[in-house]
């Protein structure tokens, strides 16, 4: 093992990345015994790939989010008005627009 896989373990904790290796062992081993071959690396490749795919897809999310709230924004202000979200009659009834109000108050 190198000298970064304890800092790695340290960090991101045993509980956490036994679940990476889970692939790397005997089918229905109650013992959870690992594969011939199986490597420290492996289980913390599966690891590092899986935090790096999450982080994309939470970037995606996040412009997404950020494209569609200003789009809302965007297309309610020229129809209503710069403070349209202040109009109770703009949201379906079942919308707790005094929430809203009170959120953006605080």
């Amino acid at each position: 093992m190198r000298p970064g896989h304890a800092i790695n373990l340290r960090f991101i904790g045993y509980f956490r990345l036994s679940g990476y290796f889970i692939p790397f062992q005997v089918p229905g081993d109650p013992q959870h015994t690992f594969l011939p071959q199986t490597t420290f690396d492996q289980g913390l490749q599966v690891y590092i790939f899986d935090r790096k795919l999450r982080l994309l897809v939470m970037d995606a999310v996040e412009r997404i989010e950020v494209a569609i709230r200003t789009t809302i924004s965007d297309v309610m202000g020229l129809a209503h008005g710069p403070h349209w979200y202040m109009d109770k009659v703009l949201f379906v009834d079942r919308y707790n627009h005094k929430k809203l109000i009170n959120t953006i108050a605080f």
